[in-house]
């Protein structure tokens, strides 16, 4: 899992480039089961520049709407 810094004061919330929150997309994936691939055909979200796609897969593994900054938020490890 990839380190979180817990004094940065601005949570990730969303995917920045489609303007889509976490909340949306927990929403979506529990109303329907929506998988990452599904959400992303149905909203857009982590198809942009991708940063978003790692708290993504936490946001859905976890259920949290918002997450501090990663320190790797493109590596691997946050999966």
């Amino acid at each position: 899992m990839a380190v979180m810094l817990s004094f940065d004061p601005t949570p990730v919330d969303r995917c920045v480039c489609h303007n889509v929150t976490f909340a949306e997309l927990l929403r979506i994936h529990r109303e329907t089961g929506a998988d990452l691939a599904e959400l992303q055909r149905r909203t857009g979200c982590g198809t942009g520049c991708g940063m978003c796609v790692p708290y993504i897969r936490v946001a859905l593994a976890t259920g949290r709407e918002r997450l501090p900054v990663m320190l790797e938020p493109g590596g691997r490890d946050a999966e």
